[in-house]
């Protein structure tokens, strides 16, 4: 549930012009982000930043993707995280 909060999150400031601002002008650190996204009704730990941040960056290798058979994409997609207000945060 809180891997799906902070990609909400995301995709709101991603969309919001005024959130975006205030991500911008937060303090540095992870800290100031959880604490501004749980004043906005979205509720995650630093730990669970990080961890959908890492999720976000990593890629299938060739042997990866001759382990995958087929299903079902998840319906959350993870946003980007290479740029824009929250690239300082990673």
């Amino acid at each position: 549930m809180s891997a799906q909060n902070v990609i909400a999150f995301v995709n709101k400031v991603n969309g919001d012009r005024s959130l975006q601002t205030r991500v911008a002008g937060l303090a540095d650190g992870i800290g100031s982000l959880v604490q501004f996204a749980a004043e906005s009704g979205f509720t995650f730990t630093a730990d669970e930043w990080n961890a959908v941040v890492e999720a976000s960056a990593e890629t299938l290798s060739e042997d990866d993707l001759g382990q995958v058979s087929g299903g079902l994409v998840p319906a959350v997609q993870i946003p980007s995280f290479t740029g824009g207000v929250f690239l300082r945060f990673r």
